[in-house]
């Protein structure tokens, strides 16, 4: 019975940790902003692909 408990409280844990790291996967995705970046030459527009910018602060667990 002892370690039927100690398993559950194990697996408890894991939840905690699986839920805690969606939330910040899930915060970290809306914080990512997508940009293009654009070069002006001669007057021209030039797509140059995609540049990633991410802000994110972080707390203590």
């Amino acid at each position: 019975m002892h370690e039927k408990k100690d398993l559950e409280e194990i697996f408890s844990s894991i939840r905690d940790i699986v839920s805690r790291h969606e939330e910040l996967q899930s915060d970290f995705y809306q914080r990512t902003e997508l940009t293009k970046k654009i070069h002006h030459e001669d007057g021209q527009v030039i797509h140059d692909g995609f540049e990633i910018k991410v802000t994110f602060t972080a707390q203590p667990l």
